[in-house]
């Protein structure tokens, strides 16, 4: 065979693990955590690894040397039908979804999300819990495409017999329970110790100030957008993914500004602004700042510059991508105090001011109105950057809202499944009804058979059929069997 000897392969039997089981248990996990296998994550329940750590001290898939620090706390998120899901694009995990883990978080997220929200957009940050990652801490836990990485017969424990599960599994001994314990404890901590760094790490930022601006470009561009009322706070707030842009029109006193918001790209940013717009939230504010050649900003309720909050009560977390930058006039980003602060302050840009980029985010721009911006401009400021006319925000008209129709599909699936098995229910009870002998109609109804089954006396006679009912069955009963084939009445037809 080509020259060489054949040697037959030896092959093994494909067994596929769902991607909610233990590897080792083969049951549906309660406590699940993993163990990272190169690019890839294999599920098990804590109490089922943790004894095969203390005894063999090796990666149950590869073989490899393995102590209780490599697991991974792995959290899930399910629907109201108890079934796992996407916390962000909110789709059922299925036998083909693309599911990955996120190694520092532990959160199971679809590949698309993170693609989309991280990936694409740069963002090494957990999409829920705000937490840094690096590349790499991407974890597959199922590939459709390649279902082999999770092939239990090729799993190292199957292979050297490991296991024997015709033993009683010391799951529930005290000792196990111990380590068990322990273990989750020293898992809380390290996540504990990282969310404790972020936070110190933030705190330690300078925070940002109003400088008395100059009438010098150079200083101009120097300036910053605070927002003092903001503090950092847990990311709280998950993103939805659309591939549409959105679209506003800001009245304003001296004219109209057109915006176009990206909505695929910094979609907590762009639903926060429309849903404020559409309550209108920035109604009769005015923009407190205005520094010619550079930007002007609002969207504080008091007007003071350290007031507003996002449509989630807590600020929100910044959303970078390399395919957005302050470059250009009319650009719309938000307006913080540090990072991570976003509330419902923005600003548009007088000039370019890419010095800016990856320390506020960029949501939109001005695709209308350029003319109102040049007025607005015009307007002079005092020493602290306060226009000295009222730069007033009438109203807020939105054209296009993209997270609306989203939830508006979402809510129509939910109606027309709650129709459904309404539907389901009705077809059940009335196969009852046919099914099931000992089940009498329900005399209130109106249905037609309503009588069918009732008894001959309890048929009202003021009902309809009642005597007449009752007259048929005392004539059928008295008939008996001699007169079974009873003749036919004869007719008069003479005065025909």
């Amino acid at each position: 065979y080509g020259g060489q000897d054949f040697k037959k392969k030896e092959h093994t039997a494909f067994h596929r693990l769902p991607f909610y089981c233990c590897a080792i248990s083969l049951q549906p996990v309660s406590d699940p955590v993993a163990l990272r296998c190169g690019k890839t994550a294999v599920l098990f329940d804590i109490v089922s690894l943790i004894p095969f750590l203390r005894k063999h001290k090796v990666n149950p898939v590869n073989g490899e040397k393995c102590t209780t620090k490599d697991i991974i706390r792995v959290r899930f998120h399910k629907n109201a039908d108890g079934k796992y899901q996407c916390p962000v694009t909110f789709k059922t995990f299925t036998d083909h979804t693309h599911i990955v883990i996120i190694a520092t978080s532990g959160n199971v997220y679809s590949k698309q999300a993170v693609d989309k929200m991280n990936v694409e957009q740069k963002n090494w940050n957990d999409l829920v819990s705000g937490e840094s990652f690096k590349r790499e801490d991407i974890l597959v836990l199922q590939d459709p495409q390649n279902l082999e990485s999770h092939n239990l017969s090729s799993f190292y424990f199957v292979k050297n017999n490991l296991v024997d599960r015709k033993q009683k599994q010391p799951s529930t001994s005290a000792s196990v329970a111990e380590d068990v314990r322990r273990v989750v404890e020293e898992v809380d901590a390290k996540a504990k110790v990282r969310e404790e760094r972020r936070k110190q790490r933030e705190s330690e930022q300078p925070e940002e100030t109003h400088p008395v601006v100059k009438q010098d470009a150079s200083v101009y561009e120097s300036a910053s957008f605070t927002c003092a009322g903001f503090t950092p706070i847990a990311e709280i707030a998950v993103p939805k993914i659309t591939t549409k842009k959105g679209y506003v029109t800001l009245v304003t006193n001296f004219g109209s500004l057109n915006l176009r918001l990206h909505c695929d790209l910094a979609p907590l940013a762009c639903e926060n602004f429309l849903v404020h717009c559409a309550n209108g939230y920035y109604n009769n504010t005015v923009f407190h700042r205005n520094i010619p050649k550079f930007m002007i900003q609002g969207g504080d309720p008091t007007g003071t510059g350290r007031g507003g909050r996002s449509i989630w009560n807590k600020p929100f977390r910044d959303e970078f991508s390399g395919r957005l930058s302050h470059d250009g006039r009319g650009i719309l980003a938000m307006a913080n105090s540090g990072k991570n602060t976003n509330g419902s302050q923005f600003f548009i840009t007088y000039k370019s001011s890419t010095h800016l980029d990856n320390q506020h985010t960029v949501f939109g721009k001005v695709v209308g109105g350029l003319a109102v911006l040049d007025t607005l401009e015009g307007i002079p400021s005092d020493h602290e950057d306060r226009p000295s006319k009222d730069i007033r925000i009438v109203s807020t008209l939105v054209y296009v809202d993209p997270f609306k129709k989203i939830e508006e599909i979402r809510q129509a699936e939910k109606a027309e499944k709650a129709k459904v098995e309404d539907e389901v229910r009705r077809e059940m009870d009335r196969g009852k009804w046919f099914s099931e002998a000992g089940m009498a109609p329900r005399s209130d109804s109106t249905a037609v058979g309503k009588y069918l089954g009732a008894p001959a006396d309890t048929v009202p006679a003021g009902q309809p059929g009642g005597g007449k009912r009752k007259l048929v069955l005392q004539e059928a009963k008295g008939s008996g069997s001699k007169h079974r084939h009873s003749k036919r009445p004869k007719f008069d037809m003479s005065n025909w």
